[in-house]
Order: C-alpha cells, then sequence, then structure tokens
C-alpha cells in the first residue's frame, strides 16, 4: 500500500464519540507493551503519528486514525499490564468489546502477540470472541529482531502449537527490520477489499523502483566501462609512443657513438 496521508482523527471511550461510520476499518489489538504503536507506525511509513506511552497500560483510549482518506486504522487500548489500577482494567474488556461488536465499518482485526510470551488467558478470550462474532483476524508477532533465526522459527512453531493454527497462518514482524511489513499490507488489503487499479501496491512501487534503479546502475557501468577503455587505448597510445621515442633515441646514440670512433659521418 502506497500511504499519501495519514492524520490522527480522535479519541473516544464509548459510541457517542466515535467517528461518523463511513469507511472501512481495521482494528489493532493486543497486550500492553507489545509493539502496537510501533507496528501501526511501520506501516504508515511514520516515527511518532501512534505515540507508545513510557509506561505500559496508560493508553486508555480506542484512537481512531484516517489513512489516505479511503480508510481508518483504529488503536484499541493495551490489557493485560499487571501494574495498572482494577478499577482501569475493568473498563478496557467492555470498552473494546463494545467497540467490536457495535462498529459497522470495522473489516477486521490485527491481533498482535509477542514472539518471546506464550499466548495468555487475554489473547485465547479475545480470539473466542473473534471466532463468536466471525470478525476476521490477522495475527502478527512482533519483535522478531529480539531473537535469533533458528530461535524464531522455533517460537513462531510453538505460539502456534498453543493457539492450534499452522505457523503459517502467523505473520512474523520485526519494527526494526521492517519485516513482515509486505506481508501484513497484503492482509489489510484483502480485509479492506480494495481492487482498483489506483490501489497500488507498495510492492509494485518498490519493483519499479528496484528496476529503473538496475537501469540506472547499469547505465553507469556502462559509461565507466567506455571511460575505462578509452583510458586504456589513450595509455596504449602513450606507450607506442614512448617506445617509438625511446627508438629514435637510441638510434641517434648509436650514430653518434660511431661517428666518434671512425671520424666519419654515417
Amino acid at each position: 500500500m502506497i500511504i499519501k496521508s495519514s492524520e490522527f482523527l480522535t479519541s473516544a471511550v464509548k459510541p457517542s464519540q466515535y467517528p461518523e461510520p463511513g469507511p472501512p476499518e481495521i482494528a489493532f489489538a493486543g497486550r500492553s507493551n507489545v509493539g502496537k504503536s510501533s507496528l501501526i507506525n511501520v506501516l504508515l511509513n511514520r516515527k511518532r503519528l501512534v505515540k507508545a506511552s513510557s509506561t505500559p497500560g496508560r493508553t486508555q483510549l480506542i484512537n481512531f486514525f484516517n489513512i489516505n482518506n479511503a480508510f481508518s486504522f483504529v488503536d484499541l487500548p493495551g490489557y493485560g499490564y499487571a501494574k495498572v489500577p482494577v478499577s482501569v482494567s475493568k473498563t478496557w474488556g467492555p470498552m473494546i468489546e463494545t467497540y467490536l461488536q457495535s462498529r459497522t465499518s470495522l473489516k477486521g482485526v490485527v491481533m498482535i502477540l509477542d514472539i518471546r510470551r506464550d499466548p495468555r488467558e487475554g489473547e485465547f478470550n479475545l480470539l473466542d470472541w473473534l471466532n463468536h462474532n466471525q470478525l476476521d483476524r490477522i495475527i502478527v508477532v512482533t519483535k522478531a529482531d529480539k531473537l535469533s533465526k533458528t530461535k524464531q522459527k522455533q517460537r513462531l512453531a510453538s505460539i502456534a502449537n498453543v493457539l492450534s493454527m499452522r505457523a503459517s497462518d502467523l505473520i512474523l514482524f520485526s519494527a526494526k527490520s521492517r519485516l513482515g511489513k509486505e506481508r501484513v499490507w497484503e492482509r489489510v488489503d484483502a480485509l479492506l477489499g480494495f481492487e482498483n487499479p489506483c490501489e497500488t501496491t507498495e510492492t509494485g512501487a518498490q519493483i519499479q523502483s528496484e528496476t529503473q534503479t538496475e537501469t540506472q546502475t547499469t547505465a553507469k557501468t556502462n559509461i565507466k566501462t567506455k571511460i575505462k577503455a578509452k583510458t586504456k587505448a589513450k595509455a596504449k597510445t602513450k606507450g607506442k609512443t614512448k617506445a617509438k621515442t625511446k627508438t629514435k633515441a637510441k638510434k641517434k646514440t648509436k650514430a653518434k657513438t660511431k661517428t666518434k670512433k671512425t671520424g666519419k659521418p654515417t
């Protein structure tokens, strides 16, 4: 997906504060400190559009973002952080459930997991709720850069086993290396139902850019080759000229030596 514009719309805690339904929405849900803000920022090519709280669990609002004036991303409050007061954590469940259940423009949910942690009760409850309400979901496993490639495969298989899924159903993601970004967008595009040719994927743009780069590189290489060939030709010509000059000089020296010995010019 080529992102032309992305902006914060509003925050809400209840339906009366939601934006008017219309453009399709994709919601992002996950445990506190799972990397949700980083995922959204990477997808939108922004650094701090979605701000991560320095204290996990402090984001207690549903935040709406307008993307390309065509659809919206919805950042749901992080759940499951033990240090949050019970009175606050109790409001998360109803707030998230109300949004998921009542929002007619919602097309799917991106559920985010930390690769270093096994799914727990919060994740199982969310999955059960999504399945019960027949909501499409994309499961993204973040912070892949924290582990080696071998460990990544092991953890991915373990998480898939706990969730009774295939490892291929999970998308491995890293905000640091951008690993998995294209796969997430492919799934998001499918949920949004974008089929218009003008909605060019970023992959296509990258291929076009890479092709142009390769063409430019080839052209530069050809120019360098021609310059090298000309330089070699000039060097060769200079070498021949020097050789001729040395030969003439030797002949003159020999002639002078002979003249001195015989006393006659040659």
